[in-house]
């Protein structure tokens, strides 16, 4: 298992998210984050969902959901004790410099984010290289088919999908059909699916 440092662009999409914090909970990879990241989190889902008319106070109560169920399953991924590390990369946005503090505090070998051009390879150091969301998730998927099946079969239990169906909408949602293909032939039928009882991850 491999540390993965999540950048707070990779923690705001709900199916994004789930679909890596699923394939942490099969054992594929370890998450970070800080305090930091999660504010940032929390003030993007504001001002994502502000803008579709959510009201704040509903925003609010989600984003307190989540931050309850992120210390629940993952009680080990929020870190401090990095800040003295921040300012020493050199990296082109120095709001970003706390990411890479948080990553190389923790050990992690990868940082997941949108921003690539942030995180310049020549500016991280050790073997710390940084990924889209996209290309990480096909990445790991790619290590255990089977693993990542596991992870998606009960993530579709929980959204109440059939796996076939689940799939279908991360091709659409999430641009992953490459490793999708991968999976496939893993995932238990529609019809074992409606026979199965359905566990996993609230």
């Amino acid at each position: 298992m491999f540390v993965a440092a999540l950048d707070s662009c990779t923690l705001v999409p709900g199916t994004q998210r789930d679909v890596i914090l699923s394939m942490a909970d099969v054992g594929l990879l370890w998450p970070v984050w800080s305090e930091r990241i999660l504010g940032e989190v929390e003030r993007a889902l504001q001002k994502v969902r502000g803008k579709r008319g959510v009201p704040p106070e509903q925003i609010q109560r989600d984003f307190d959901y989540l931050r309850s169920e992120l210390d629940k399953h993952f009680p080990d991924a929020c870190r401090g004790g990095w800040e003295h590390l921040e300012g020493t990369f050199g990296l082109p946005d120095p709001n970003d410099e706390h990411v890479a503090a948080l990553a190389i505090h923790a050990q992690a070998s990868v940082i997941v984010t949108d921003n690539l051009r942030d995180f310049p390879q020549e500016r991280l150091p050790g073997e710390l290289h940084a990924l889209s969301p996209v290309e990480f998730i096909e990445r790991t998927i790619e290590v255990s088919p089977f693993r990542a099946a596991g992870a998606l079969t009960a993530m579709a239990e929980r959204r109440s999908l059939s796996p076939p169906d689940l799939c279908d909408l991360l091709v659409m949602h999430c641009a992953i059909g490459a490793a999708i293909d991968l999976v496939r032939p893993y995932l238990p039928s529609v019809d074992e699916h409606d026979g199965a009882a359905t566990s996993g991850r609230a």
